[in-house]
């Protein structure tokens, strides 16, 4: 047989073409079978060029076509073409003559050529068949299949095909070596479009191509080759483009069975079955829509059972319906059917029917606010044009929510008054009623609380009796104005009342908007088990950002920081992956009161200051909160000077009708002072916050400032004011578990303890916070006497039976940590001077150098240890009898684990409390660099011969515990998420497995 060479020759790469960075990791993750499908034009043939071109072995590519597809010609040419690339070209492999094809199995003949690969390959070999969908032949598709089950590791093995290869993968899809790319993963990102088109730009000087025939590609890789053509050929003209689609449609539309069902269900945004049955008056939908999607080029499954029709390929059978009003209607009536209005408003609308929307819009009761959740209503602002507004009234109203949504205040004013005079013409007591509700609402955008509320308050009267859907706009109105006007005490009492009925096993829409007001009523004066309680028995209905905030929240009031950090991690990251970029200001702000609650006081500034630079509008209440709660941060780890210069700077650029931002800032700063010791100012502040605090109901304020106020009069004197407000905030603290601060600032608070112990005053919660607070701090260690606890992992904290040491200096506290650590040999004053001091002249480093002593000793002395450093011939030592350090715990525990191999587990969990973090993480020192990645490669170590431990053993779970431990300290190791994956596959649990990798892929393109 004459062999063509060509059909060995890889494609070339053009010009302008997008790397699959993804794809091709995806790729080249160690996996051995690897099919890729999707129509013509979807980039299978280009993503295999580009592997090709990436991969550094030998790759054996075979060209398909119809002629292939006869088990002689297909097996010349895969022995042929395998033997070429193993530049063997005069050897032929076993089993490719005539005689031998017709006398022996094909299982034989692979047999043979496995055998002679084994023998004769022994490097990296990949086997690329393109086309394969011209392959049915059932000796090949055995050969194949044969083939695949049996070759060797070295070997990998990739498929390309129009339709999904007719092999027998079941065996494959357990084997985490095979990789499918579908029709889904070939489709490009926005990110990968755009750089495209850069590039395309770029190569042709072309300044600007169709924005919105970019948007609606929808990431096929055709029609971006398409518009590619249309640049090189300079039709860059909108028309133009759209007519090279047109014509590439025609060809398709032209060859279809389905022409009437096409045009019969483009008009739907989704294409679900039971809808386009409706529409399209027929019962075979699922079998059209499945082999519209098997062909793949203008249709995608969107997820199960719902279609959705390509962008372009949408506006161009649209444009070939002739009465688009009559099937608009037909969908209406669907929906209609269905009960779904807002759905068959839009459709109405569009048809023009708006007799029919008015009528829609009086029976649905009095739901104006209630349907601005659902974003599909901005898109009818353009339907209703001025002469409708002026005949309907119910059109009036949608025209003014949608102007107050867009905060144009006077637009919405305008509508709402034009409706009002139409339903005072047609006596319609309902309409106006619905119209006055919207007045609320403007009124409360124009700051006017007062009226808003009396107004909310009046309506809620005239409907106190209706169902609870037919007051739920109000009583949302009602809420958010009274909140202004410190009413959410009796707003509290009023929405209990309204969700008592609730029959929780068959729950509406209407009564969850009742629950998520009472959430957010509950979480705005204090009454979190509340809030808690809705959130846990609703959190799929209720599902807003705020509602989640609200919980994270109440996890670090209640002190519960691990799942506060989880979920608002959790949060980050979507906000990240769906462009919320205004929602992080706020999360990083939680995130780094966390932080600061667990004692991580690097981590705690980095996102103080990341949520500070994040705020666009300076004059938010939660800017104020964050910047006086980093103000208190700094304060509280000893930076005195900086908090006091920020307090000067930022408290008078609170706007002075900004009512909660100075009750949040004056909140903070009686905290603030109460730490610098200054109990005259942190009374005045608390005594300044406590007005509106009492005025709003938050019992989390009252109780928190009571705290300062008791806690001051103590310092002073003052012990009956002292026990009034410990009384008041004992009492609000244990009702409400709010223990997180008493337990983060437990040193200040300490009088305020040992007080309320000796008056009696709610003891057992007194105890509580006292248990909490030395359980997890090493400091508090029972020793005849104190010692001073020095973390080297992680932060570096020094403490001393809970009392933070605060370093004058920076250089107080690296030498301070410099001379510990070299304990035992003490430190010359050249050496010190060499390492700390090496830019100054020797006069003057020498006197800082006695400067930063003196300083470690005050700082020392503050908590009770006095000759802490002393010198002995000619050199410096600590005095380590005073001191714990966490260090030599570990040591301790890894010299354990190296004796008694059978206690491992329980020893590496004594070491993962240890092991923080980094070795002396915040101390850029050269010695402590080398020393830092020897102390993380002994943990490292100690933690893999555990999971190692456990996966003999079977114990899974536990093994996944110590690697998602690992992940922590070292997030971007592709080698833990891979036996992350491997446990879960042992486990069973598919799911997991996939979420491995995607948390992998997140990590490596992070």
């Amino acid at each position: 047989m004459n062999i063509i060479n060509a059909k060995f020759s890889p494609t070339i790469l053009g010009e302008d073409y997008i790397i699959r960075t993804k794809l091709l990791s995806d790729m080249k993750k160690n996996k051995n079978v690897i099919f890729i499908t999707g129509p013509a034009g979807y980039g299978k043939t280009t993503l295999l060029a580009q592997y090709h071109k990436a991969v550094d072995e030998n790759v054996m590519w075979y060209h398909l076509d119809r002629y292939d597809d006869e088990i002689g010609t297909f097996i010349t040419y895969f022995t042929k073409g395998i033997s070429r690339f193993l530049e063997k070209r005069d050897v032929n492999i076993p089993g490719i003559s005539d005689e031998l094809l017709i006398e022996v199995e094909i299982k034989s003949l692979v047999a043979e050529m496995l055998n002679y690969l084994t023998i004769n390959c022994k490097e990296k070999l990949t086997i690329i068949l393109d086309d394969f969908h011209y392959i049915s032949n059932t000796q090949i598709l055995e050969m194949v299949n044969t083939f695949l089950k049996y070759m060797p590791s070295n070997i990998c093995f990739i498929l390309a095909s129009r339709t999904k290869p007719n092999l027998d993968s079941d065996y494959l899809i357990t084997n985490d070596r095979f990789l499918e790319i579908n029709i889904d993963s070939l489709k490009f990102t926005n990110e990968e479009e755009q750089e495209y088109i850069d590039a395309v730009k770029s190569t042709y000087k072309v300044c600007s191509i169709g924005k919105d025939t970019i948007r609606k590609n929808n990431g096929w890789p055709f029609g971006l080759n398409l518009l590619q053509h249309a640049v090189r050929e300079n039709l860059v003209g909108d028309y133009e483009i759209n007519d090279l689609y047109k014509k590439c449609f025609d060809n398709i539309y032209e060859l279809s069975d389905d022409k009437e069902f096409l045009i019969s269900t483009c008009m739907l945004d989704v294409l679900d079955i039971e809808a386009c049955n409706f529409i399209a008056i027929r019962n075979n939908t699922n079998e059209i829509l499945n082999r519209l999607s098997n062909k793949g080029l203008f249709i995608s499954k969107t997820h199960n059972g719902v279609y959705k029709y390509h962008d372009l390929f949408k506006d161009y059978l649209i444009n070939k319906v002739d009465d688009k009003k009559t099937i608009y209607a037909k969908i209406a009536d669907y929906y209609i059917s269905k009960k779904n209005y807002i759905e068959a408003i839009d459709y109405l609308l569009l048809s023009e029917a708006y007799k029919k929307v008015e009528a829609i819009l009086k029976r649905d009761s009095y739901k104006y606010i209630s349907i601005t959740y659902y974003s599909k209503v901005y898109n009818w602002d353009k339907k209703i044009s001025k002469k409708q507004v002026n005949k309907y009234g119910g059109l009036s109203l949608i025209k003014a929510i949608i102007a107050l949504k867009d905060l144009d205040v006077d637009g919405g004013t305008h509508y709402i008054l034009n409706a009002r005079e139409l339903f005072v013409k047609n006596n319609d007591k309902d309409g106006q009623l619905k119209a006055d509700i919207i007045w609320v609402k403007a009124l409360r955008m124009q700051q006017k609380f007062s009226e808003a509320y009396e107004l909310a308050t009046t309506i809620y009267d005239k409907l106190v009796d209706r169902d609870l859907d037919e007051k739920i706009d109000i009583m949302t109105e009602k809420l958010h104005s009274g909140a202004f006007l410190c009413k959410v005490q009796e707003e509290y009492k009023s929405l209990k009342k309204e969700v008592k009925g609730i029959d929780e096993k068959n729950i509406k829409n209407h009564e969850v908007q009742a629950l998520a007001l009472l959430e957010y009523a509950s979480y705005l004066i204090g009454e979190y088990k509340t809030a808690m309680e809705i959130q846990s028995k609703y959190r799929n209905r209720i599902s807003p950002l705020n509602s989640i905030l609200y919980t994270i929240r109440i996890y670090v009031v209640w002190g519960q920081l691990e799942e506060g950090k989880e979920q608002i991690q959790y949060e980050i990251e979507n906000a990240k992956k769906f462009r919320l970029s205004s929602n992080l200001p706020e999360l990083y702000a939680i995130l780094a009161e966390i932080e600061f609650h667990r004692g991580r006081y690097s981590l705690a500034e980095k996102y103080f200051k990341e949520a500070i630079d994040l705020f666009e509008d300076n004059k938010n209440n939660l800017f104020h909160l964050c910047v006086f709660t980093y103000i208190h941060f700094l304060v509280f780890i000893g930076r005195k000077e900086e908090g006091l210069e920020l307090i000067v700077k930022s408290y008078n650029n609170i706007p002075k009708e900004s009512y909660w931002g100075y009750m949040m800032a004056d909140m903070m700063l009686s905290q603030t002072y109460l730490l610098l010791g200054n109990y005259t100012k942190a009374i005045s502040y608390s005594e300044k916050a406590m007005i509106p605090s009492e005025e709003f109901g938050t019992k989390l304020y009252i109780a928190t400032l009571s705290a300062v106020l008791a806690t001051s009069y103590l310092a002073l004197g003052y012990e009956e004011k002292a026990f009034i407000y410990a009384k008041r905030s004992m009492a609000l603290s244990e009702r409400g578990n709010y223990i997180q601060d008493f337990i983060t600032n437990y040193e200040f608070y300490k009088p305020l303890y040992d007080f309320c112990l000796l008056k009696n005053i709610n003891k057992e919660f007194i105890d509580q916070i006292v248990d909490r607070s030395s359980k997890n701090d090493p400091s508090y260690h029972e020793l005849e006497k104190p010692k001073l606890y020095v973390q080297f992992f992680g932060d570096n904290i020094v403490k001393s039976v809970g009392k933070l040491i605060r370093w004058r200096t920076s250089k107080a506290k690296n030498i301070f940590y410099y001379l510990v650590y070299n304990g035992k040999t003490g430190v010359t004053k050249d050496k010190l001077i060499d390492t700390f001091f090496e830019n100054y002249d020797l006069d003057k480093a020498q006197g800082n150098l006695r400067t930063t002593l003196t300083y470690i000793r005050k700082a020392l002395l503050e908590v009770g240890f006095k000759d802490i450093i002393w010198t002995a011939n000619g050199r410096y030592f600590i005095n380590d009898k005073n001191i714990m350090t966490d260090l030599s715990i570990f040591e301790d525990i890894i010299t354990k684990i190296n004796s008694n191999h059978d206690s491992s587990t329980v020893l590496c969990q004594e070491l993962c409390k240890v092991y923080r973090g980094s070795f002396c993480e915040d101390i850029d020192l050269y010695d402590f660099t080398l020393e830092r990645e020897r102390y993380s490669n002994i943990f490292e170590k100690a933690i893999l011969n555990t999971i190692s431990y456990l996966d003999i053993k079977g114990s899974y779970k536990e093994a996944i515990v110590f690697i998602n431990i690992l992940l922590k300290h070292k997030k971007f190791h592709e080698e833990y998420y891979q036996m992350k994956e491997q446990l879960y596959k042992k486990l069973g649990d598919s799911a997991m497995v996939k979420k491995t990798q995607e948390e992998s892929l997140l990590t490596e393109l992070i």
